[in-house]
């Protein structure tokens, strides 16, 4: 998935990834608290006040459900391992890169690799 993001450099992506990150960890532990944990306080459990609630619809948009919570969790899990990878993935590249400037590592590491998959 290729998204612009303006005229910001890479370097200033992975400063803006940084704070992403240290700004979503508590929010996520948080969430992740939340899944199992009574709703609305210790007294019930999920959005339900029965027929006193004067607003049940807003009550329920604003107080979600165990079970959405936990989707909500899973799926940002999800997107966070997939970024995870998808930073692995470029810093192979950049590695791959230095190996192409430096001829002699390059066949290095070929030689090396070919040898590992004939051992096999």
């Amino acid at each position: 998935m290729s998204r612009s993001n303006g005229h910001r450099s890479p370097i200033a992506s992975l400063d803006h990834i940084a704070e992403l990150a240290q700004t979503l960890a508590p929010l996520l532990e948080d969430a992740a608290d939340a899944g199992p944990r009574k709703s609305g306080g210790p007294e019930f459990v999920g959005r339900g006040r029965g027929f006193t609630d004067a607003d049940p619809t807003g009550t329920a948009a604003l107080d979600p459900t165990h079970r959405q919570m936990r989707d909500a969790v899973h799926r940002a899990a999800r997107l966070i391992f997939r970024a995870e990878d998808e930073l692995q993935e470029a810093g192979a590249v950049i590695a791959n890169g230095y190996l192409r400037l430096d001829h002699a590592e390059w066949i290095r590491v070929v030689e090396k690799r070919s040898a590992a998959l004939q051992g096999r």
